[in-house]
């Protein structure tokens, strides 16, 4: 099992540059005190703004499970500056 924490601005971001092999892939979670919204996808996610590259949307304290093989493959973006997610890859 790995883990962390992110910070996510409004350009996307890798959650971990690390390419540990996962079982069964990772947990994302937003910051409870985060003030806009966080979009997590692959390396084009958009923040609300293209229907075919928006991420899974998180409020402040949401969660989202995504299976994926390595936790490099997972991408933030905030719809604020200052944002924070955390992660469990297992």
């Amino acid at each position: 099992m790995y883990h962390g924490s992110t910070a996510v601005d409004t350009t996307a971001v890798q959650i971990s540059s690390n390419n540990w092999p996962l079982t069964f892939g990772v947990l994302v979670k937003a910051a409870a005190d985060n003030t806009g919204k966080v979009y997590i996808g692959n390396s084009n996610v958009t923040a609300g703004t293209a229907a075919d590259t928006d991420g899974e949307e998180l409020s402040a304290g949401d969660a989202v499970f995504i299976e994926i093989d390595a936790v490099s493959k997972v991408y933030a973006i905030g719809s604020a500056a200052g944002q924070k997610v955390f992660w469990i890859a297992v």
